[in-house]
């Protein structure tokens, strides 16, 4: 994991929680996190308390959610991001102070 790419997901994250109803980052978002996480579609669609063919219907865009559920798996996404740009030293240093200053505030899906 490049610490590029983990700055540009976080990047695409938070644009996405910002334009709830740009369906179109939604599903880069769900393509991305697969390869960013390294997680199959099933592993996905467990931490965001989902079924694979869901997550796989996300991705391709053959159905998108309502927007309080994109928000939620927006904000799961955010937290996993941000632990894991803080445990490989990524994240620009604004991502980096809004991570500390919004721990244990996440809302979950």
């Amino acid at each position: 994991m490049e610490n590029a790419q983990l700055d540009n997901f976080l990047k695409e994250l938070n644009n996405g929680l910002a334009d709830l109803e740009n369906v179109t980052i939604f599903q880069k978002v769900i393509a991305e996190s697969l390869a960013v996480f390294s997680l199959t579609e099933l592993l996905l669609s467990e931490e965001l308390k989902t079924s694979r063919p869901t997550v796989n219907r996300w991705k391709t865009g053959a159905t998108i959610p309502h927007i309080l559920i994109r928000e939620g798996v927006y904000k799961t996404l955010l937290k996993r991001a941000r632990a894991l740009a803080k445990s490989i030293g990524a994240g620009s240093q604004s991502e980096r102070v809004k991570t500390s200053s919004t721990e244990g505030k996440v809302a979950h899906p």
